[in-house]
């Protein structure tokens, strides 16, 4: 597991990110304390990280979510009907 602190990063951040692709992540500190972390990221993620952490997307599905269970769900005989 790599560690470097804040000074690390802004003066040496290709190296950093070489150890990220090396090594999968890299822990930030800052006065000695974590305060992030870096982490590989592969290709076939970005979607999911888009639709997890983009604040317009996720506030949607989350207040889709909320109609959802304030109507009670889905009639599980409805899907099936649309689907066939």
């Amino acid at each position: 597991m790599k560690t470097r602190n804040v000074a690390e990063l802004h003066n040496k951040t290709t190296e950093v990110l070489r150890e990220v692709s090396e090594g999968g992540y890299v822990i930030i500190t800052s006065h000695g304390k974590a305060i992030a972390y870096i982490k590989k990221f592969q290709e076939e993620e970005i979607e999911d990280f888009i639709i997890e952490n983009h604040p317009l997307i996720r506030e949607s599905i989350l207040n889709s979510y909320g109609e959802y269970v304030k109507s009670g769900g889905i009639d599980v005989e409805e899907v099936i009907k649309k689907i066939r």
